[in-house]
């Protein structure tokens, strides 16, 4: 196998010098053989000769002609070469790692103009935080409540197309949440008719493993293994045809719809034409969020599995602090259980760019399912109940 090498410095092809594979490896295992200081120092000490030392002048291996010298000579201009090859891979290795040095101290200044940016920002919230009449210890319980919202893993929904424009909110919308309860209820029926069939299904396959039980006991031989095998491939193929929808509700309890609680998001989709125009869709779609995890065990109502979040809300608002208020007006309410209810979010343009959609959502207010009402009546509740609060921070 041959390998061409041209000559940079010649433009016809005809001076292309050729040089077997084994040649070409040798002389790459020699270039980094020479890598190593210990070969320099014991070419060094073999064939260097020192002016005046005639000792060295004597030795066999000095060139004793002139075809000699000039092979000599060959053998150190190929030797500076290699030498002046590996200054210039010295040289880029130190310029290498000057950049390097360079873009450690600017990413370092960068990296401390980040902190005293957010050190910055920090006690400014702090001074915003105080003078909207909150705590931190409230903004934190506030952050836990809309995180424990999210779910790590994905949920089947479904969605609805708005005739009109939402406007961003399916509250304002739909505010009896008339065709939330529609699409939910028409789901609700599928499932149960899902459930209806895989009952039904589980009952045929229970009664092929009696009759599979009765051949086996008047069978003998290979002819009771193959029916057995036969009818275990039928309701195999019975359960296949299923499907894994079908078989997923299988699996799962059953939840109804009613005791879960849901998310909602308002948006709008543009729509591609064949002919190249252009049209916006608004959607309205419709999550299950993840089943709440009790604390203890025995909480029934959101008051009860948030008690820090809504004694701190309650006492700040009590205290004037209209911020306080309307995180209560947007929480569901403190008495009620934590079922039913719906959630509302909204897009947040600073979170564009987080890699999980539900992520670049907030959650913006929760109402019951069953019983909407409206703010003025939340509101109303809510003057109540901070009145006749007599509670301590």
């Amino acid at each position: 196998m041959l390998l061409e090498f041209r000559d940079p410095t010649r433009g016809s092809p005809h001076h292309n010098l050729r040089i077997s594979q084994p040649i070409l490896h040798t002389f790459i295992m020699a270039f980094n053989t020479c890598k190593d200081p210990s070969i320099w120092e014991a070419r060094a000490t073999s064939t260097s000769a020192v002016d005046g030392d005639t000792g060295m002048a004597d030795n066999a291996a000095r060139p004793k002609t002139l075809a000699e010298l000039l092979k000599a000579d060959l053998r150190l201009n190929a030797d500076k070469k290699m030498r002046n090859v590996q200054y210039e891979e010295l040289r880029e290795l130190r310029e290498a790692r000057d950049n390097i040095d360079f873009e450690i101290e600017d990413t370092e200044a960068v990296l401390e103009a980040a902190d005293a940016f957010i050190r910055q920002k920090q006690v400014e919230k702090q001074v915003d935080v105080h003078a909207l009449g909150l705590s931190s210890e409230l903004l934190k319980a506030y952050a836990d409540f809309c995180e424990s919202l999210y779910s790590q893993w994905g949920c089947r929904g479904f969605s609805i197309l708005c005739d009109h424009p939402h406007h961003g909110s399916y509250f304002g919308y739909d505010p009896e949440f008339c065709f939330f309860k529609q699409f939910a209820e028409e789901q609700e029926q599928e499932k149960m008719e899902l459930k209806a069939r895989l009952e039904e299904m589980e009952e045929r396959m229970r009664e092929k493993d009696e009759e599979m039980g009765i051949e086996v006991e008047e069978e003998d031989g290979e002819d009771s293994a193959t029916d057995q095998d036969s009818d275990m491939k039928i309701a195999e193929e019975e359960e296949n045809d299923v499907g894994e929808d079908e078989l997923d509700v299988k699996l799962k309890e059953h939840v109804h719809w009613t005791n879960r609680n849901f998310r909602c998001e308002a948006s709008v989709s543009v729509v591609r034409e064949l002919d190249g125009s252009e049209r916006t869709e608004q959607i309205i779609e419709f999550w299950p969020l993840p089943q709440i995890e009790f604390r203890s065990g025995v909480e029934i109502t959101w008051g009860e599995q948030y008690p820090e979040l809504y004694r701190l809300a309650i006492y700040a608002a009590k205290n004037g602090s209209e911020a306080a208020m309307e995180i209560l007006m947007r929480l569901p309410s403190m008495s009620a259980e934590f079922k039913g209810w719906l959630f509302e979010y909204e897009f947040e343009e600073s979170l564009k760019d987080e890699p999980l959609l539900s992520r670049r959502w907030v959650f913006k207010e929760a109402r019951k399912i069953e019983e909407p009402g409206t703010m003025a009546e939340k509101k109303e509740g809510l003057v109540k109940l901070i009145a006749a609060y007599g509670g301590e921070n």
